[in-house]
């Protein structure tokens, strides 16, 4: 389930010095407005074609990356679609079509929406093996290094995490593998590929038999930045130390007039 972020101010009162106000770098994702998932129309369903995709007047387009074991540097491979599976990146025999980290290399999709969304769930047409993946976010499309990338999520497919946890994903109706997204964070650029040994901590087995093709996202498009807090009628702390103040100096006026 998806939570609200909320920032927290400090008043400061009798020469205690205060922080600088909070200020919020990225808009997050209101869970009070959105249920998540196709049924709701702020958080549709994007199903990839052969040219991005498109929901509730927001668009995506999509590339496909790579980098290489110790490397940050991004490359560029071909990103393919497959109807009735979704994409799948680089070349090779089945199934090193799909998005893989197999032999060292470790592919990427990049989703670019023309807005800030908060991703809902992931949703994979096809596997093989096992399908364990990364997610990381930016607010700036970098598309020749993963510097500046946030890592957002590991989605773990067919046994438990690293943590003893449950698996990730279940199957829809359709037989197609499904996993919700557990973050905050908007963003209007979005990594997903195969896990990712930068960002895996735990056994090395996890990685390098991962083969999956990615059939849609759900993301919410209704990013804000949280309100602040209501006024509920009770004095805050520096309005006290302020009103003190005021009343320590009308009481020595007084002192001094007598």
């Amino acid at each position: 389930m998806k939570t609200v972020l909320t920032g927290l101010l400090f008043a400061a009162a009798f020469g205690v010095s205060a922080p600088a106000l909070a200020t919020f770098s990225q808009a997050t994702y209101k869970s009070s407005y959105c249920g998540g998932g196709s049924s709701d129309p702020s958080c549709p369903t994007f199903k990839f074609g052969q040219s991005g995709a498109s929901s509730a007047g927001v668009s995506v387009s999509t590339g496909a990356y790579y980098n290489t074991n110790g490397s940050t540097t991004l490359n560029t491979t071909s990103l393919n679609y497959y109807s009735g599976s979704g994409y799948g990146a680089g070349s090779g025999t089945n199934p090193l079509h799909a998005v893989d980290n197999s032999g060292g290399t470790y592919e990427w999709v990049m989703l670019s929406f023309d807005q800030a969304v908060s991703l809902d769930k992931i949703t994979l047409g096809w596997i093989s093996g096992d399908a364990d993946i990364t997610i990381l976010a930016s607010s700036s499309k970098n598309t020749t290094s993963l510097s500046g990338w946030t890592h957002v999520q590991n989605l773990y497919y067919g046994s438990a995490g690293p943590d003893g946890s449950a698996p990730d994903f279940t199957t829809d109706s359709y037989g197609r593998k499904v996993a919700s997204v557990d973050t905050e964070l908007c963003s209007s650029y979005w990594l997903i590929g195969a896990l990712n040994p930068a960002y895996h901590t735990g056994r090395s087995s996890y990685i390098g038999n991962d083969y999956f093709k990615l059939y849609s996202v759900a993301a919410c498009a209704n990013c804000t930045t949280p309100p602040p807090p209501p006024n509920t009628g009770v004095p805050e702390p520096a309005s006290l130390a302020l009103a003190g103040l005021g009343l320590f100096g009308i009481y020595g006026a007084r002192r001094r007039r007598k």
